[in-house]
């Protein structure tokens, strides 16, 4: 149900909208962001005949080389591609301003298989100019904290591999300057509230026991699955307290994803 009245509530405002209307869609890791962009898609383009261009922030991700420079140049940690900084915010721009103008536009494809961007030519092509744009990505929409809460480490992994607060002040840094000329670009944005920080872990263990039923000694131990979710929980826990005030619609969900509360502003 949920899917089908936020695709009425997305049609409606595309009705009342000039040209290209750019939806973000946010949420934490495991929330089940892709999932509702691909069913919303479908039923705007099934039950409204809208065209729609869906694609993530996951694509639009600094190659190798960019962010191994990034090693270099200002934290070892922003190798790796996920927090704020990672994201090539000029290939964003030409992207969204090449589908609010109508041209031919092609749409960044990341491999995280290989770690990297793949070659222009193997993206997919929009011809025209579509009705809707569906843009999701588990940090979508974030704002920086006060720089006051970036002294004390929020879990182990900043405590173990930011000691000097270093990299989670570039993120703020990247947050407060760079990001917000690209949440500019979004008319309108969804998302989904979780239950707490916590919900993710238990996600990523439960995708790690179905992932390796069988072959248990391959899963990640919890304390591999706190590191790797570790870096994203500063970030995801300020969006759990600042988006629900400012989205203009809240799907709330308990720890089985099923939609407990649908808030349209």
């Amino acid at each position: 149900m949920a899917v089908e009245e936020i695709a009425k509530q997305v049609a409606d405002w595309h009705a009342e909208h000039n040209g290209l209307l750019c939806v973000g869609i946010s949420g934490s890791q495991g929330s089940g962001k892709t999932t509702l962009t691909r069913a919303l898609a479908k039923e705007l383009s099934d039950q409204y005949g809208l065209s729609v261009v869906q694609f993530s922030l996951d694509d639009l991700y600094k190659t190798k080389a960019q962010r191994q420079k990034m090693a270099q140049d200002v934290h070892p940690l922003f190798a790796t591609r996920t927090l704020p900084g990672t994201h090539d915010l000029t290939l964003a721009e030409n992207v969204f301003k090449s589908l609010k103008e109508g041209n031919r536009t092609a749409i960044p494809y990341f491999d995280k298989a290989i770690d990297d961007r793949t070659s222009e030519e193997t993206w997919d092509v929009v011809e025209t100019q579509p009705d809707i744009v569906l843009f999701e990505g588990w940090c979508v929409g974030a704002k920086a904290v006060a720089d006051e809460a970036l002294k004390i480490p929020v879990n182990a992994f900043e405590a173990t591999y930011d000691s000097d607060a270093v990299w989670r002040a570039a993120i703020n840094i990247y947050l407060k300057d760079d990001y917000p000329a690209l949440w500019a670009v979004l008319d309108k944005m969804i998302f989904i509230q979780i239950p707490s920080f916590e919900s993710v872990f238990q996600w990523r263990k439960q995708q790690e026991i179905e992932t390796f039923a069988g072959h248990e000694d391959k899963a990640m131990s919890d304390e591999d699955i706190r590191k790797f979710i570790g870096q994203a929980e500063r970030v995801t826990v300020h969006n759990l307290q600042e988006l629900p005030q400012s989205a203009d619609i809240v799907v709330t969900i308990d720890d089985d994803h099923a939609v407990i509360n649908l808030s349209i502003q």
